[in-house]
């Protein structure tokens, strides 16, 4: 039996659930075809698999909304999926590698092939099966600048970022806030120079602004490798534009050490890294 309308209106769940499309009646169960609303979530699937207190699809586009219910602001297409009412759990498995899941609101986009939505929490855990092998595990930018990193990218659409972009193997959204935690964050390359996260967090809000990055450290430039400022607090502006400041050890002809603070760190007309420091006597 097929029940068809525009707007089909059930409660499998002991949830307001509507589906715009068709319910059919299978001796196997219930199925269903169309776009499926619930909470703030939309689905949609050619194949729902409806059973007491769970539905899955092979195949599904899923979009959530702010929390505030005015806009959109996580959205995945193709990935398989399986929500549980009991657990308040949704899990979601690309179909095809790595897919594009977009944060509206955030002004990213990122391409993951696994993530989970547990909806009483207002938070989404994404993951991707690429680990860090053994022999990347550092923070030496150095050595990081030469390795083939592996992750999932995580890339600005903001018109004024220039597709800046890094490599992360997890992260976690906060429906509620809107705010993407990302981490295993290992290098970010900006104009000339690496960027490396002291903690491997990088935290970004609405419109794609990135809190600064405390004790970082600056490789200028990638090529040379020359210049290690450490202990920087770096703003991330876009793919050839960030601000920072930071400590250099200079090492003079007696091979002693000076630590220069430099109060201003930056991208040039050319997109080269400049620092400026007032020096003192004793330099």
């Amino acid at each position: 039996m097929k029940i068809q309308s525009k707007e089909v209106p059930f409660e499998i769940y002991k949830e307001k659930s509507l589906l715009s499309g068709v319910l059919t009646v299978t001796p196997q169960g219930l199925l269903g075809d169309g776009l499926m609303e619930f909470n703030n979530a939309e689905v949609t699937s050619k194949k729902f698999k409806y059973n007491s207190r769970t539905f899955n699809t092979d195949t599904c586009d899923f979009r959530l909304k702010t929390y505030d219910l005015r806009e959109m602001a996580f959205i995945t297409e193709n990935y398989q999926g399986q929500v549980d009412m009991d657990k308040r759990k949704g899990e979601f498995r690309s179909n095809g590698g790595l897919s594009r899941i977009s944060f509206p609101a955030n002004n990213f986009i990122c391409y993951m092939d696994q993530f989970d939505w547990y909806m009483d929490k207002d938070e989404i855990d994404l993951r991707s099966k690429d680990k860090i092998p053994e022999a990347n595990k550092t923070d030496d930018p150095r050595k990081l600048v030469d390795l083939k990193l592996t992750g999932s990218e995580f890339i600005s659409v903001h018109p004024t970022q220039d597709s800046l972009r890094f490599l992360t193997n997890r992260a976690n959204y906060n429906l509620k806030d809107q705010i993407i935690y990302a981490h295993d964050v290992q290098l970010i390359r900006i104009a000339d120079a690496a960027i490396v996260p002291h903690d491997g967090k990088v935290t970004i809000l609405r419109k794609a602004e990135i809190l600064p990055l405390e004790k970082a450290k600056i490789l200028a430039n990638t090529k040379s490798k020359y210049h290690l400022i450490y202990d920087a607090t770096v703003n991330l502006y876009g793919r050839n534009s960030y601000k920072a400041t930071g400590k250099y050890n200079y090492i003079d002809e007696l091979e002693q050490v000076q630590i220069i603070n430099f109060a201003e760190i930056g991208v040039d007309a050319s997109k080269k890294t400049f620092a400026k420091a007032a020096i003192g006597d004793s330099i």
